[in-house]
């Protein structure tokens, strides 16, 4: 019954908007464009594979630390983005992943949730613990999207909540691939709420495996305390309201018999920060700010140190002699006793732990009452829980009285916690099992209008373009040829298939044996008023900016004339009269049917072989079934994917054509370099480097794989549409966010230098990505081409070795391992 859910959200836009912005204008909801969908430019380059993992507050983020610390070391290739509700959970995000890379998640409305989706693109979604949102759920499924239900639990407190409306989370329950929950009760009552018992799995809390966070003041407190003779140190941490007086009340009654006492407090909210030292105050207690203090500060002792800070509590705990952990006096359910546990302290708490009742029940198993003399009602398993305030102040006095004590039981809830983290192993495999079973970027959903429109209009473009093809193959329409051999390179797909550095290859070797070519090029996007426009070998590629990007990649890597016209005959026949000419390379050619060819190669992008991207997810230039025109295909970007995923494209593709040959190729990183002093910078050196990228490509996201496939971490990244012309303005936004990232060069593609503003000036250091293609077996390409064309034999030789020659092409061969 989402639909319920869902119309009670949008009758409630129209009142919750103002009071969102009124909030965040208070300053009480931070984050709200991005809570909007509205995400920062400043987010790193979203590379695969993107690991969604949102955990709503403080205790969440902090248990989330050390499973992404143990994940990351296991599975080097993720790239993490954290998002939290809470500014301190937000906060304390921004020190376990780079800054950037920690966002507030969207409200849960489908649209902002699709919005959402469709900027961050994850491969997988990981919830921690009770966020159970429907839309959120719902849309990341029609993503694609493997969700997972990470330390899943459902308090005392809200249980009888969900189980009323059961009606809704059975829906939503049925949607995660996963369920790992903290114990076996919470597994049964996410059970009894709807979720498949298949994918719900007892894993342990995943607080358990936490890994404090480490911080400056603990090192300086150490030494300072040392030189003060504070002992003994109690550190009480996560305080909620009505717990600090009986705290304060229990510094006075200890006090005289330990009179270098000192107490840490750390209250759970900021925000009652003052508050708390104003108590302190009105008591008549010394007391030291952490806030003020600096590092030749000198430490009250005895006293109250309020530790007014966020994400140090944790490590502060080091310090102690006794930890008490806060929220448990007061009927409020507890927080985290694992932070103290982790360093063995002996802990502490009162009677109200049903936030934590799982955790609490294993740290008291097998507890006795009776172990402290004067205790009443006392338990002591692991940990000590008193029923009240006082009992507090007899259970402290026993522990600072009886080191000996305090020591097995802060060793006894040290075992513990190293007994609790088997079940991250079990997350860990299912997290892997899922990217095993998805090799793609997730992709947007289409509604039902959309994706009847899209099929509709999909279905008339084919329609339209195959009616166009068998008029001219009826003759109804009809081709020029040329007097020289012509050679099209093309392709299915919007861009993105690697035609121009492959056209610049195969001419390089045509060349090589002696041939004389031309390249036929449309000039997309080019300025050039002028129908055709003919450049002459040797041209400086400055001097053609205004015929586009590809002509001038051409001029800078090969010495042949350049044709360019949307009638490519026009422009070939100008060549024919000014150039000799044996071979015309026709670029982006296999839809040009007005000019004949000799040879139609379609490149076929590997790793994306239908070219999908935001906004044409699914449309191609012609349906697969075009590939019956095709003399080879060529699989471009090899490295991209697996010998299996290869040899299974190549088994698709072989349905449209089984008669056309087959070739790979790949691209390989090879140097960088600097366009202004033509300074060259290695693939090793650029490693040690901390770039902003950037760039214009049809398919930007082969770029940066490249570049994180060569260990090369950027600070940040900007992607731009295909064949983007950079303005002025544009640099100085690039120049800009490298300096907001703290990056020390800019690097880019060699088609995007070719666009840059010919008076742009970098403050600094820019860098452009060399690369070269490598085409698999190389030589029977060649031969093949050689024979279909009827070319001069003893040309070959030239590019070719003479074995080569004398097996020619085969007419099958599996893909080889790249």
């Amino acid at each position: 019954m989402l639909w319920w859910y869902n119309l009670i959200s949008w009758f409630a836009v129209p009142m919750a908007l103002p009071w969102l912005a009124y909030r965040a204008l208070r300053g009480r909801l931070p984050g709200l464009g991005q809570r909007l969908g509205l995400l920062p430019r400043s987010l790193p380059p979203l590379r695969q594979p993107v690991v969604w993992l949102h955990a709503v507050s403080l205790g969440e983020v902090t248990a989330a630390a050390a499973f992404i610390e143990v994940a990351r070391s296991r599975m080097p290739q993720m790239q993490w983005v954290m998002t939290s509700s809470t500014r301190t959970g937000w906060e304390a995000a921004r020190r376990i992943l780079p800054p950037e890379a920690v966002l507030f998640p969207p409200i849960d409305w489908s649209w902002v949730c699709r919005r959402f989706l469709r900027r961050l693109r994850p491969k997988l979604l990981l919830v921690l613990e009770t966020e159970l949102w429907p839309n959120l759920f719902r849309e990341a499924k029609r993503f694609g999207i493997p969700l997972i239900v990470v330390n899943g639990r459902i308090s005392d407190k809200a249980y009888p909540r969900y189980h009323a409306t059961r009606w809704l989370w059975r829906r939503v329950l049925a949607l995660p691939d996963m369920m790992f929950a903290q114990s076996a009760s919470d597994a049964d009552r996410f059970q009894a709420l709807g979720a498949p018992a298949a994918k719900v799995r007892v894993a342990g809390n995943l607080k358990f495996v936490l890994r404090p966070n480490p911080s400056p003041i603990v090192e300086i407190l150490q030494r300072v305390i040392s030189d003060a003779g504070a002992q003994p140190v109690i550190v009480a941490g996560s305080t909620m309201p009505g717990e600090e007086k009986y705290l304060f009340d229990a510094y006075q009654r200890l006090l005289p018999e330990f009179p270098r006492l000192l107490m840490m407090v750390a209250p759970r909210h900021p925000e009652r920060f003052a508050s708390v030292a104003g108590e302190a105050r009105a008591g008549g207690l010394p007391l030291q700010l952490r806030s003020e203090w600096r590092e030749d500060s000198t430490l009250q002792s005895p006293g109250i140190f309020l530790l007014d800070s966020v994400g140090e509590l944790g490590s502060a705990y080091e310090l102690a002699t006794i930890a008490f952990v806060g929220g448990t006096l007061v009927p409020t359910g507890g927080h985290n006793i694992l932070e103290a546990a982790y360093f063995s302290k002996p802990i502490v708490i009162g009677p109200s732990m049903n936030n934590f009742r799982e955790i609490a029940a294993e740290f008291l198993r097998d507890a006795g009452i009776g172990s402290i003399p004067d205790g009443n009602n006392i338990r002591v398993g692991s940990i000590i829980q008193v029923p009240d305030a006082d009992e507090m102040v007899v259970a402290l006095r026993f522990l600072l009285r009886n080191p000996a004590a305090a020591r097995r039981l802060g060793e006894a809830a040290q075992a513990i916690l190293n007994q609790k983290t088997s079940g991250l192993h079990f997350i860990l495999e299912e997290i892997e099992r899922q990217f095993a079973s998805r090799k793609t970027w997730a992709q947007e959903p289409a509604g039902l209008v959309r994706k009847t429109l899209g099929a509709a209009t999909t279905s008339l473009f084919h329609a339209i373009t195959q009616a166009r093809v068998a008029l001219y193959h009826r003759g109804l329409l009809s081709r020029k040829r040329l007097g020289a051999k012509v050679i099209s390179l093309g392709n299915l797909s919007f861009g993105g298939t690697g035609k121009t550095p492959l056209a610049i290859w195969l001419a390089s070797r045509l060349q090589e044996a002696g041939l004389r070519v031309s390249i036929l090029t449309r000039g997309y996007r080019r300025r050039s008023r002028q129908a055709v426009q003919i450049l002459a070998p040797g041209t400086d590629p400055e001097q053609a900016r205004d015929a586009g990007d590809e002509a001038q990649l051409y001029l800078r890597h090969l010495l042949t004339p350049v044709g360019i016209a949307a009638s490519r005959y026009e422009a070939g026949r100008l060549l024919e009269a000014q150039f000799a000419v044996d071979v015309h390379l026709l670029d982006d050619g296999f839809q040009h049917l007005a000019l004949a060819r000799d040879l139609d190669l379609v490149l076929i992008d590997a790793g994306n072989p239908w070219g999908a991207r935001d906004g044409l997810p699914h449309l191609l230039r012609e349906s697969p079934s075009a590939l019956q025109r095709a003399h080879a295909i060529v699989l471009t970007r090899c490295e991209s994917a697996e010998v299996p995923q290869l040899n299974a494209l190549r088994t698709s593709l072989e349905q449209f054509n089984p008669n056309a040959l087959f070739f790979s190729s790949r691209t390989r990183l090879v140097a960088f370099c600097e366009p202004t002093q033509n300074i060259t910078v290695s693939v090793g050196e650029m490693r040690a480097r901390r770039p902003v990228t950037f760039c214009g490509l049809g398919h930007p996201e082969n770029f940066f794989t490249m570049l994180e496939r060569a260990g090369i971490t950027v600070a940040g990244s900007e992607t731009f549409s295909d064949h983007h012309r950079y303005s002025l303005q544009g640099v100085a936004w690039l120049e800009k966010l490298a300096s907001r990232q703290g990056a020390d060069c800019l690097l880019t593609t060699e088609k995007d230098l070719m666009n840059l503003p010919p008076d742009a000036r970098f403050r600094l250091p820019l860098f452009w990505a060399v690369t070269e293609t490598v085409v698999e077996e190389e030589d029977r390409f060649l031969c093949w081409i050689w024979t279909q064309l009827g070319l001069p034999a003893d040309r070959l030789s030239a590019v070719v070795s003479p074995s080569q020659q004398r097996s020619g092409p085969s007419a099958r061969q599996p893909v080889r391992s790249l």
